[in-house]
């Protein structure tokens, strides 16, 4: 992250980047949006959808508690979304076509 981060600052983007070991880390991608949030007031907060389903339900709580508005975004640099997962429900078994026993 911190190459992609150097790369938005290249761009003259203003990016607060806190590295994991950083004095400055609070510990939590909440806390930390929290704590800049307080200091620079943004209008929106826009984040791209995690992989993980626990910190997507965490993102999901953060307009709420936040008081502003917040945007998640598709992650398009995986080959699949998430309404992948709910293509093969009514299958019992989901791959990559279907085969049929061979009349020998």
């Amino acid at each position: 992250m911190r190459h992609f981060a150097f790369e938005l600052k290249k761009k003259n983007y203003q990016v607060v980047y806190v590295d994991y070991e950083h004095n400055e880390n609070l510990g939590s991608f909440f806390q930390q949006v929290q704590w800049l949030h307080s200091k620079h007031h943004f209008a929106e907060i826009h984040i791209t959808k995690p992989g993980e389903y626990r910190l997507l339900k965490d993102f999901q709580t953060w307009q709420k508690k936040l008081g502003t508005s917040v945007i998640l975004h598709e992650d398009h640099r995986f080959i699949a979304s998430a309404e992948f997962s709910t293509m093969g429900k009514k299958q019992k078994k989901f791959g990559d076509g279907v085969f049929l026993p061979r009349n020998a």
